[in-house]
C-alpha cells in the first residue's frame, strides 16, 4: 500500500487551495483550514486505495479498486463544502485594505488606548500604535474622509477615543461586506458540481507527483 507522506500532503493542500477559489477567484469557503484537511484526507485515502492507475508520464490509464469509493467521498465532500461557500466582493476587499492601511497609522496615547479597549464593543481592529504614524486618530480620520474611506461625520467627532471607536466600527462594517454566504442566496448547489470536478481532476497531479517521488 503506497504511503501518503509529507510531500503528498503538501501537494494535496496546494490542490485544495486551488480548487477552493483562493487564487484571485470570486469565492472561497468559510473554514479553509478545515476544508484543506478534508481534501488531504480524501486524497490520502484515494492514494492508499489505488483509486486510479497512472502511466509513467502521470496520465490516468485506468481506475483502481478504490475509485468508486473515492468518487462517492468526493461527491459528499463537494456537497458539504458547497454549503460553506462565501462569495468575495473584490472591490469591498480593496476598500477594506485601503482603510486598514490608513488606520494602522493612528497614534494614540496609552490612556486613549486603554479607554478605547474599555469602551468599544466588538472586534477591535485598531491598536493605536502606528509605527510610521501620521498622527492622532482625528488627524488620520480627516485624511481618510478626504480619500472617501470614512464619513466626514465620523472624522469630525473631535475626541480621539470617539474617533477610534468610529473608525473601528467603519472597519468592521467594511470587513463584513467582503464575504457573503452563498447559502443566503440559495445557490449553494451551483458550486457543488464545480467543487466535485475540481476534487476529482485535482487528484491526478497530486498522485502523479507522489508516484514520481516513489520511483526516485
Amino acid at each position: 500500500m503506497p504511503k501518503a507522506g509529507s510531500g503528498f500532503m503538501r501537494a494535496a493542500g496546494s490542490a485544495a487551495n486551488s480548487i477552493l477559489g483562493r487564487r484571485g477567484g470570486n469565492w472561497t469557503v468559510a473554514d479553509l483550514q478545515d476544508a484543506t484537511r478534508s481534501v488531504q484526507r480524501l486524497y490520502a485515502h484515494a492514494y492508499r486505495s489505488d483509486a486510479v492507475t497512472l502511466d509513467s508520464r502521470g496520465r490516468i490509464v485506468g481506475y483502481g479498486r478504490g475509485f468508486d469509493r473515492f468518487a462517492d467521498q468526493a461527491e459528499a465532500l463537494a456537497k458539504r463544502l458547497s454549503r460553506d461557500v462565501l462569495l468575495i466582493d473584490r472591490e469591498a476587499e480593496r476598500h477594506y485594505r485601503d482603510m486598514s492601511r490608513m488606520a494602522r497609522s493612528i497614534r494614540a496615547s496609552d490612556a486613549e488606548r486603554r479607554e478605547f479597549e474599555q469602551t468599544y464593543r466588538g472586534e477591535k481592529l485598531l491598536s493605536g500604535r502606528g509605527g510610521s504614524s501620521k498622527g492622532d486618530a482625528s488627524e488620520v480620520a480627516r485624511e481618510m474622509a478626504r480619500m472617501g474611506l470614512l464619513s466626514h461625520e465620523a472624522a469630525a467627532l473631535g475626541n480621539n477615543v470617539d474617533v477610534m471607536n468610529a473608525v473601528n466600527s467603519a472597519l468592521n462594517a467594511a470587513k463584513g461586506r467582503i464575504y457573503t454566504p452563498v447559502s443566503k442566496s440559495g445557490s449553494a448547489t451551483d458550486f457543488e458540481s464545480d467543487i466535485f470536478m475540481g476534487l476529482v481532476e485535482g487528484y491526478r497531479p497530486v498522485a502523479s507527483a507522489a508516484n514520481r517521488r516513489r520511483k526516485k
